[in-house]
């Protein structure tokens, strides 16, 4: 038994003289913790600006646009290919962008001008 104490202790003396290395705490200085700052507050605008996008209010006001303005769009880039039958997938899906354009266009303004009302005194 004390001949593989002995090989034990023998064997893991290298690990025994080595120290684990720890390295120092990180050093921030103002701009690192400014950065850190900056980025709560876009993440904090962020989910303002998702909240106001879903409102009703926001939602029916670019949906009722996107129709409108998206039709008017639709007749005129699209009505010779609807008229003469040739609708492809592709052209279904520039219509669909069509309609999307507006409403995007929409939400933007509307969620623009409820943050400045917002954050006017």
């Amino acid at each position: 038994m004390a001949a593989l104490h002995r090989f034990l202790f023998a064997a893991f003396a290298p690990l025994r003289a080595t120290k684990i290395q720890t390295s120092p705490a990180p050093v921030y200085d103002s701009a690192d913790l400014e950065s850190v700052r900056q980025m709560v507050y876009r993440r904090c605008r962020m989910k303002e600006w998702f909240q106001l996008a879903f409102r009703p209010s926001v939602v029916k006001r670019a949906l009722k646009y996107a129709l409108i303005v998206g039709f008017i769009l639709i007749a005129i880039n699209h009505s010779d290919a609807i008229l003469s039958g040739q609708v492809t997938r592709g052209r279904l899906l520039k219509m669909l962008l069509t309609v999307v354009v507006p409403y995007v266009v929409s939400t933007l303004s509307s969620v623009g001008v409820l943050l400045e009302v917002r954050r006017k005194p």
